[in-house]
């Protein structure tokens, strides 16, 4: 299976950004693989999509202006779609939340004992 990475930084708040990437990906007959979050700050959706679907998926994120640091990992991927097969490619979504929200990891004081 072929794995690709896309960077994302936007403004959108993050749970309407998740859900976005998440219909995405089903919506290219895709499915979220995995994920991990990091604090409000950062988080990473793993979706599995077969490359014939890709550009549907490609699609929403640019129409819905979440912007890529690297652009040539969007065209290797509609350069993938266009191969003709269907195999699966796993696609992580590296998404940077822009924001001026105060962080949510707090401090915990360790137990003693």
């Amino acid at each position: 299976m072929t794995a690709m990475t896309i960077n994302i930084y936007t403004a959108t708040p993050r749970h309407e950004a998740l859900q976005t990437i998440k219909d995405a990906a089903l919506s290219a007959t895709g499915w979220i693989a995995g994920h991990a979050f990091y604090s409000n700050t950062a988080a990473t959706l793993h979706a599995v999509i077969e490359r014939n679907h890709l550009g549907e998926f490609l699609d929403v994120l640019i129409d819905q202006n979440f912007t890529r640091e690297d652009d040539a990992s969007v065209q290797l991927l509609r350069t993938m779609e266009k191969s003709g097969d269907n195999r699966e490619v796993n696609v992580t979504c590296a998404i940077t939340f822009q924001h001026d929200d105060p962080d949510l990891r707090h401090h915990v004081a360790a137990v003693p004992g």
